[in-house]
């Protein structure tokens, strides 16, 4: 005699949707906490940043440094250099990794990041006149509070981007004619 068996075909698929269901919001869980971790690594670099610069800064009105005919002999101002260059290719990648998850409301960021890198790893800065250079094209970056949310960070450097008060640092990045300067009442 043949046996049917007969087969709960819906326990079968409710159990399936759940299993979907679940791997899905488990998903979703650690893509918001990798994004979550880019924006934190993008704070803490900002925050690095910050401390490099004020560094720097004091280095370059030290008496001793601007004494020397090439400035880059000093270690200081060496580790100080190496320092803002790693720092700025972090802050690129952090934000291009947290920008491929969400749709960025600041378009400009991006290209000033890009072009802070570039300029950054590129650069000799042979002289004094070429080191605080770096003061300038890193000012708009600079000038924003460390305490500050990543979305009110970015905020604040699109602000700072478009504003017009930094084109000496867009002028040398060579995009001020790539970002339109916004003023109160539009641009």
């Amino acid at each position: 005699m043949k046996q049917h068996f007969q087969i709960p075909w819906a326990q079968i698929l409710i159990v399936c949707a759940a299993l979907v269901m679940a791997f899905g919001m488990g998903t979703s869980v650690q893509v918001e906490q990798e994004a979550v971790g880019q924006r934190e690594a993008f704070r803490r670099s900002l925050q690095m940043l910050d401390q490099y610069l004020c560094a720097l800064s004091e280095d370059l009105g030290d008496p001793d440094i601007l004494a020397l005919e090439a400035p880059l002999e000093d270690d200081r101002i060496q580790e100080n250099l190496v320092r803002v260059r790693r720092t700025s290719v972090a802050l690129k990648q952090d934000y291009v990794s947290n920008a491929g998850r969400e749709t960025s409301p600041h378009p400009h960021v991006y290209l000033y990041l890009l072009a802070l890198e570039e300029t950054l790893l590129e650069s000799n800065y042979l002289d004094l006149e070429a080191l605080s250079q770096i003061l300038t094209i890193c000012r708009s970056l600079w000038d924003i509070e460390t305490g500050l949310s990543y979305k009110e960070i970015m905020a604040q450097l699109e602000e700072n981007v478009t504003s017009g008060d930094y084109q000496d640092a867009l002028e040398l990045l060579g995009i001020s004619d790539m970002i339109p300067i916004t003023t109160q009442g539009g641009t």
